[in-house]
């Protein structure tokens, strides 16, 4: 079952938005959030809830080397 106050990235990884991300999308329009886990960013909008309109992944391949 899919909930709709969380945010899904497409790595799997998932947050519920705070009081203060939806703050700056009111006033500001928008607000990019950086998954934690494959730094992608995801441009999220406030309608009736949060929507997730516009998502930039990042293609560096440090990232998915082994140390």
């Amino acid at each position: 079952m899919i909930n709709p106050k969380l945010q899904y990235c497409r790595c799997g990884y998932y947050f519920k938005p705070s009081v203060f991300m939806k703050i700056v999308m009111l006033i500001k329009g928008k607000y990019v959030w950086t998954c934690p886990q494959c730094r992608a960013e995801l441009e999220l909008v406030l309608v009736s809830h949060v929507v997730c309109v516009n998502r930039k992944e990042n293609m560096d391949k440090e990232i998915w080397k082994n140390s």
